[in-house]
């Protein structure tokens, strides 16, 4: 399989606009370097980011915490429910996540969380992904929980750590709902890791000129 790269020319990838959930600035500096824009207003975006942070509250997914777990910012997790409902069913936006957000955004999908996979999981590996391109590239990761997928989930990229083979299936690393919503558990906007990040890149940009051919 391949990403189909035929509609990006059709569509201005500069007139993607990204609202980065939790004013994460480094990620916001590398949306710019992408050749994106940023806004502070998410009336504004055609692209709802949601990034890194806190543990996922577990409720969110009809779990108790795990011993390992946390820390939680309930707060940030309301505000970020609230984003992500308006911004699915009545926005018509882009949505993408990466490390937490990933996570948050999965779980708002339906799917739920390994709370502790064991900081074996918090370093440099590669994934397996269903793009041949794009296969068996290095990632970076800075969690212990990963994503169960929920229904509908298409799972793009896979990893085989699993610490003390705790687990009988790979890792998912990447997910995708439909055709709108992203969730990447990895991060593009670190440096050193030009094969994620332009994974990345060429992703939303299909996913954005196949949105807007459909607005």
């Amino acid at each position: 399989m391949t990403l189909n790269t035929r509609t990006i020319g059709i569509s201005k990838m500069n007139d993607i606009l990204v609202y980065v959930e939790g004013g994460n600035t480094m990620l916001e500096g590398y949306i710019q370097h992408l050749g994106w824009g940023v806004t502070d207003n998410p009336e504004d975006c055609n692209v709802l980011l949601f990034s890194g942070g806190e543990d996922v509250h577990p409720m969110y997914y009809g779990e108790e915490p795990h011993p390992n777990a946390g820390p939680y910012d309930i707060h940030r997790d309301g505000l970020c429910e609230t984003l992500f409902l308006k911004a699915a069913y009545h926005d018509n936006v882009i949505i993408v996540g990466i490390c937490r957000g990933a996570q948050f955004v999965n779980v708002m999908c339906g799917g739920s969380l390994i709370q502790d996979i064991g900081y074996d999981h918090c370093r440099d590996h590669y994934v397996n992904c269903i793009y041949p391109k794009y296969d068996k590239i290095l990632v970076s990761s800075t969690h212990h929980q990963v994503m169960l997928p929920g229904p509908g989930a298409s799972v793009l990229m896979t990893s085989s750590i699993n610490p003390d083979n705790m687990y009988s299936e790979p890792i998912a690393e990447c997910v995708q709902y439909g055709d709108t919503i992203l969730c990447l558990q990895s991060h593009p906007e670190y440096l050193g890791y030009d094969k994620l990040s332009q994974f990345f890149k060429e992703k939303v940009e299909n996913m954005f000129a196949n949105w807007r051919m459909k607005t």
